[in-house]
């Protein structure tokens, strides 16, 4: 039986043995190596082949957080669970993280007995969610030539779609339905992801941008404030409603939904309290069928890393309506469930890199890109 392979990278030898010995006793779990340094993963990290790492910040110069950032250039979409004291919900380390492109989070309990049963429940749950055993089916390169790092996967094969390589040549179509409005989701790795689209994007950028992040109240404001400083655009959170003006990316607060309306020439976004959907709160598809019936064929939506399917029935809408659906692919996704599901489903117009994402949202805004010989 494939095990899941994980590297613990800790600066407290309490948690080093608390977390050898108790994820060694779970059957489908495999401890490959532990250490206190970021710098001995790192070396390491192509040699131990890990499914999951398990990071601490370590040290008041929270040098895991360095680690993170060197082994996202190795290995983009490896699953990282930061597990740290100072990883709590909410917090701007925890932000940071996520932005670093941590995949999850756990805050580390103070005490023994609470750090036992932490480590028993929530962070097996989460390390099995996101792991998926090594095989040498299912092994591909790390960036720059190292090999062995399994990426995660969570969606079948995805349905046949236009993939365009760098150097396919884009004729873009003109047509007088023009973009009025850019709809993204995202759910596990999103904030790494949104950084780098929303820093990718021109100055001259002017379209509004509605952002539904599955998240949990406490966390949306320090995040539009890193999107902000990080990207130089204005990011604000869904706070009550607001008219979508140029230039400003708009993102849901964590636990309220957010909606789309248009009166006259008038878009106006605002948040509301229902009930879960697909058990998110905000969801995807209430911001996406907000959006199909607002402004129909003006709209482009954008699905990026995420885990589940939340989003496909309102990419639906969104296609029936006439719009235009981009979704990151499945080598860049650190989970490719919520793109994968809508890829599978035949709904996407494309399937890119992430690294492509921006130039195509600029594409489909000023025009109807489609592929030329």
């Amino acid at each position: 039986m494939n095990r899941i392979r994980i590297l613990i990278v800790d600066e407290s030898s309490v948690s080093r043995d608390a977390l050898r010995r108790i994820l060694s006793a779970v059957a489908d779990l495999e401890i490959v190596a532990v250490t206190g340094s970021g710098k001995v993963a790192l070396a390491r990290l192509a040699e131990l082949n890990p499914d999951v790492v398990l990071l601490d910040v370590i040290g008041p110069e929270k040098e895991g957080l360095k680690t993170l950032a060197a082994l996202r250039q190795k290995a983009p979409s490896l699953p990282v669970i930061m597990f740290s004291h100072l990883t709590d919900r909410g917090s701007q380390t925890t932000v940071d993280a996520l932005l670093l492109g941590a995949t999850n989070y756990l805050m580390k309990p103070d005490t023994n007995t609470e750090l036992e049963s932490c480590i028993q429940n929530e962070l097996t749950k989460k390390i099995k969610n996101l792991g998926t055993p090594s095989s040498d089916q299912s092994s591909l390169r790390l960036r720059d030539g190292l090999a062995g790092i399994r990426l995660n996967r969570n969606a079948g094969t995805p349905a046949v779609v236009e993939k365009p390589a760098r150097e396919s040549k884009i004729v873009p179509a003109r047509s007088s339905r023009s973009v009025e409005l850019v709809a993204i989701a995202t759910s596990t790795g999103g904030p790494n992801a949104l950084a780098s689209v929303l820093s990718s994007l021109p100055s001259s950028f002017v379209t509004p941008i509605v952002i539904v992040q599955h998240m949990g109240a406490g966390f949306t404001t320090g995040l539009a404030e890193s999107l902000g400083r990080q990207s130089g655009r204005t990011v604000r959170v869904v706070d009550h409603a607001h008219s979508l003006t140029d230039s400003t990316v708009w993102i849901a607060a964590g636990g309220r939904h957010v909606t789309v309306t248009k009166r006259g020439n008038v878009m106006q976004v605002a948040p509301n309290d229902e009930p879960e959907v697909n058990g998110c709160r905000p969801s995807a598809d209430v911001l996406f069928q907000s959006v199909a019936t607002a402004v129909g064929a003006h709209c482009l939506a954008v699905v990026l890393t995420g885990m589940g399917f939340d989003g496909l029935a309102g990419c639906r809408m969104i296609k029936q309506a006439g719009g235009s659906i981009l979704v990151q692919d499945e080598a860049s996704s650190i989970v490719w469930g919520m793109p994968g599901q809508v890829a599978t489903a035949g709904l996407a117009d494309m399937v890119l890199p992430l690294s492509d994402i921006s130039r195509y949202i600029s594409l489909y805004v000023n025009s109807r890109p489609t592929n030329a010989g």
